[in-house]
């Protein structure tokens, strides 16, 4: 439930790898786009360390929650002095991707209704109902379905090969009208 982002060096080297229109500053209005940062109080500040924490880099009225734990211990509230002990606290605010060092990551929560948000609370549930969106949970891909474009020197995503259960051998295929988004993220998202 961690939001963070990666480095301006990560994200600008996907764009030097050849990825068109990646790049830190290409991708920062979509990441403001889609949070909406709630600060902390006084006293979390204080207890968490989030001074560096500039609310002019984040976003105020998108779709995933994120701000700082109310609820937290003794080590939440020592490990920042720690890391400013040992020369590694963070001076800049983290959300700039220049940030190295240890610094209390904001978490996904609304805290007012105690609730995780994250993209099925944000985007799929005010969106479930659309007739023009079907979810399918435990469809893996298997094969991105690429056609070469009119004038030949490039490629276009126009369906996707998918199975149905990860061990399946059953294959489904899915064509797209527009386009092809792909995802991805850790251990079994989407």
């Amino acid at each position: 439930m961690f939001w963070i982002h990666a480095s301006q060096q990560d994200v600008n080297n996907w764009g030097d790898l050849g990825n068109a229109n990646w790049s830190w500053d290409a991708l920062q209005p979509f990441y403001t786009k889609s949070e909406a940062y709630v600060g902390p109080t006084a006293q979390v500040q204080e207890d968490l360390q989030t001074q560096n924490i500039n609310p002019a880099l984040h976003g105020a009225s998108g779709p995933i929650w994120n701000t700082f734990p109310d609820i937290y211990g003794p080590l939440d509230e020592t490990w920042p002095q720690v890391y400013e002990n040992l020369g590694l606290g963070v001076k800049p605010s983290p959300r700039n991707g220049l940030a190295l060092g240890g610094y209390t990551n904001l978490i996904n929560m609304d805290l007012n209704r105690r609730r995780r948000s994250y993209a099925a609370t944000g985007y799929y549930l005010p969106a479930a109902k659309r007739p023009n969106l079907t979810v399918l949970t435990r469809a893996y891909v298997k094969k991105i379905i690429l056609e070469r474009t009119a004038h030949g020197s490039g490629a276009k995503a126009t369906g996707v090969q998918y199975s149905l259960g990860l061990n399946s051998t059953i294959l489904e295929l899915v064509g797209a009208e527009k386009e092809v988004i792909l995802c991805a993220g850790s251990i079994g998202s989407p």
